[in-house]
């Protein structure tokens, strides 16, 4: 696990490489956070509120999403392996359709962004005795429901960027505002690989460009 310092030293080396300014490294963090709560409502989540702070680094700041179950249940491990995804292709798409960096690079930006989320996910995966998985395998069922609801990504990224904070009731007009049939098909194409959950399956990134799922756009 790295240092502070550590952190701090690769965040100044990948937004060097990635030429991001403050502007675009808190729109990049918003985004990261809103791919997070739109893979969580798609797959049942409670969405309560998001959080972005970091506005010099990029994975160092108090950057959340809370989140909670119908009933106070815990998430369910596939859901949540799907969510903790999410703010990582989230990010990819956003940084891969505008150019930034070569694949190696993004990468390394995504794996500073989301350190937190791989902590998460392999704590998470120890506690439900599957140390053998990582947040590497939602990796496809995430970006599948990202794709069919990428424009509401984009308007909460863009709002929590310019307002910081989102409560649950500034969060849900952007949630339902997408057409009912992009939601029910993102339902849809999550079901269908929940069913078939194959945990030896470690999906790489998705890429907005050579994906069926749907389009990035700008």
């Amino acid at each position: 696990m790295l240092t502070d310092e550590e952190r701090a030293a690769r965040s100044a080396e990948v937004i060097e490489l990635l030429g991001l300014d403050r502007r675009r490294i808190r729109l990049l963090t918003a985004i990261h956070e809103a791919g997070h709560a739109v893979v969580a409502n798609t797959v049942g989540a409670l969405v309560i509120s998001a959080n972005v702070t970091s506005d010099e680094q990029i994975g160092i700041g108090d950057d959340y999403t809370h989140l909670d179950m119908p009933g106070g249940v815990e998430i369910p491990f596939p859901e949540y392996l799907t969510i903790l995804a999410a703010g990582f292709q989230a990010s990819y798409f956003w940084m891969e359709a505008r150019g930034f960096g070569d694949t190696a690079t993004l990468n390394k930006a995504l794996n500073l962004l989301g350190a937190s989320d791989w902590n998460t996910a392999k704590r998470l995966c120890q506690r439900w005795n599957r140390p053998e998985l990582s947040m590497q395998n939602g990796i496809r069922p995430a970006g599948s429901i990202l794709l069919r609801r990428w424009p509401t990504v984009l308007r909460i990224g863009y709002d929590l960027a310019r307002l910081g904070t989102m409560r649950q009731s500034e969060l849900c007009p952007h949630l339902i505002s997408d057409s009912a049939d992009r939601r029910r098909k993102a339902h849809e194409v999550f079901q269908q690989w929940r069913g078939g959950f194959d945990p030896a399956s470690k999906s790489q990134f998705i890429s907005c460009f050579d994906s069926d799922d749907g389009e990035v756009a700008a």
